[in-house]
């Protein structure tokens, strides 16, 4: 029985060697040595293929996710600039353009279509590899080369992609705060308006300022957010323009975390 069993398994190898030496410009010889040395390095618990493959396949599933989160943000910057640009519009006068918002749009925009090149531009890799894996090991050596340098280099393009999601959400946190600031500016000129009020003291510096030059609700002398109008008080008082701290409006800073990496530094993220 064993040796009908060998021979059965010998007449498949047999069948399998020509087919593969016809498929291919590989002499029998050749394939014989290529299918040995694979097979020598499977038993003997070689990871140099698994580990490629594997990383292949958790990149497959992190560009996918990518994919997914890369489009629900971008749909969120652009609904929440055009909410802004809307708001903005509808307070401020009829004449009155957002040159500095469509500028902080587009470029928010801009920062979008490129990471969504990016994402393209991985997919493609990753689905190269898997062509390449999929047409077999007769080239073995070149294949597994091929593997691990397109492997880390999609993990690097991945990276990118991740900083421009960043840059992404920075740019419309950007837009939102100018559109606030305009908005508020706006607002204050309409109260001081409408209070008759063309020229006031700043509240916490006590220094002139005129109404009509502000473009940012801030004193121009000491830097404190205004925040309201108030009419002068008694016979010989001035108009004040009080100061404190609008909602949702705050100086911009320095502080920036930076984007997150998409792997992680000890390696455990990608089996390195």
């Amino acid at each position: 029985m064993g040796g009908e069993r060998a021979k059965t398994l010998s007449d498949e190898l047999e069948r399998w060697v020509e087919q593969k030496t016809a498929e291919s410009d590989v002499d029998r010889s050749e394939l014989v040595r290529r299918a040995l040395t694979a097979y020598r390095l499977v038993d003997e618990g070689d990871e140099s293929l698994a580990t490629p493959v594997e990383r292949l396949d958790r990149l497959d599933g992190r560009v996918a996710d990518l994919e997914a989160d890369l489009d629900e943000k971008v749909t969120d910057v652009r609904e929440r600039v055009i909410q802004v640009k809307r708001e903005a519009d509808a307070k401020a006068p009829a004449d009155h353009d957002h040159p500095e918002l469509a500028s902080d749009v587009a470029a928010a925009e801009s920062e979008a279509e490129r990471a969504h090149d990016a994402v393209a531009e991985v997919r493609e890799t990753v689905s190269t590899l898997q062509r390449r894996l999929d047409d077999g090991f007769e080239n073995y050596e070149e294949v597994l080369e091929y593997l691990t340098d397109a492997t880390e280099e999609t993990e690097e393009k991945l990276d990118a992609v991740a900083s421009a999601v960043h840059d992404l959400r920075r740019r419309t946190a950007e837009a939102e705060g100018a559109a606030a600031e305009r908005t508020a500016a706006t607002e204050l000129k309409r109260e001081a308006n409408r209070k008759g009020v063309s020229t006031a003291n700043c509240q916490s510096c006590e220094r002139s300022v005129d109404v009509a030059l502000l473009d940012l609700p801030y004193c121009p002398h000491c830097g404190e957010t205004f925040d309201g109008v108030r009419e002068k008080q008694g016979l010989f008082g001035s108009p004040s323009l009080t100061t404190g701290r609008r909602p949702a409006l705050e100086r911009p800073t320095d502080g920036d975390d930076g984007p997150e990496p998409v792997f992680e530094v000890d390696g455990e993220e990608d089996g390195r």
